[in-house]
């Protein structure tokens, strides 16, 4: 049986969503609905209740704001489940992590399948590059639906000590299957429809949490990194890439330093001279 665990904003899902899971999922499962609507739980936290709650042998997590598009979505995650190498499956995600912080979705060498819904404008992402019959292995995957065997969660957890709030969990859940010495990998066999404002990218209040994530996800992974997983790339040109992150990441972490900050506060009085 597979359980779809949710952690719900309003503390249910909308009948919508019900009703279109249980036309298209394709195989035998439960709801595990875990009520958020008093923000009592992180994502770590909700993720791990629905862990304890579920009654199924494969595990869906899944976002509340998604829609399968795609008949036989569940079935089709058990199915490359019965593959042993294969410990998760997502339906986006990346196939090169840097040795320096970065979000999953900054990387150049991505393979997604969805469509997002921006304010009920639909733009399809469909970047399939690195497929191999549908499926590719990747380091990390998108958090908006994405699957692992309830025996794996002997050895693994969503980590609420190292994370906080609401990034952060699929980068760090990837890597625990990986170090499990299992597969991730992300399939386009399965269609959603993710209600998601690209505006959000240009919002801080959105990507300050992300960087604080990243920055906790290298801080823990940093043995382990920079990780390739799908693509065939010389050594040099993924070597080129981290180096290029990496002086990435130094900048950014000038342009937040204290003194970096008061030196723009002290100038900021000059350039209304110029």
């Amino acid at each position: 049986m597979l359980s779809i665990i949710v952690c719900s904003r309003n503390g249910r899902l909308p009948q919508e969503q019900v009703d279109n899971i249980e036309a298209t999922v394709g195989c035998d499962h439960e709801l595990v609905i875990i009520d958020n609507s008093r923000n009592e739980y992180t994502i770590f936290s909700a993720y791990n209740e629905g862990v304890r709650r579920a009654k199924g042998e494969v595990l869906c997590f899944r976002h509340d704001d998604i829609m399968h598009r795609s008949e036989g979505w569940g079935q089709v995650a058990c199915d490359l489940l019965q593959d042993e190498t294969i410990g998760l499956v997502g339906v986006g995600g990346s196939h090169f992590m840097p040795s320096a912080p970065a979000y999953w979705s900054q990387s150049p060498y991505l393979s997604i399948y969805n469509i997002d819904n921006d304010n009920g404008t639909l733009r399809e992402k469909d970047i399939d590059l690195y497929y191999r019959d549908g499926v590719a292995d990747v380091v990390a995957v998108d958090g908006q639906l994405f699957f692992i065997p309830r025996r794996l969660f002997d050895r693994i957890s969503f980590d609420e000590q190292t994370y906080e709030a609401w990034h952060g969990y699929d980068m760090d859940i990837s890597l625990q299957v990986q170090a499990l010495g299992l597969r991730a990998v992300v399939t386009r066999r399965m269609l959603n429809e993710h209600r998601w404002s690209e505006s959000k990218w240009n919002d801080p209040a959105t990507m300050e949490p992300l960087y604080r994530a990243s920055v906790r996800f290298y801080d823990k992974w940093r043995d382990h990194l920079p990780m390739a997983r799908g693509i065939d790339k010389p050594q040099f040109e993924l070597d080129q890439l981290n180096e290029l992150w990496r002086g990435y990441a130094n900048h950014q972490n000038i342009r937040r330093s204290k003194p970096y900050k008061l030196g723009q506060k002290l100038l900021s009085p000059l350039k209304l001279l110029k």
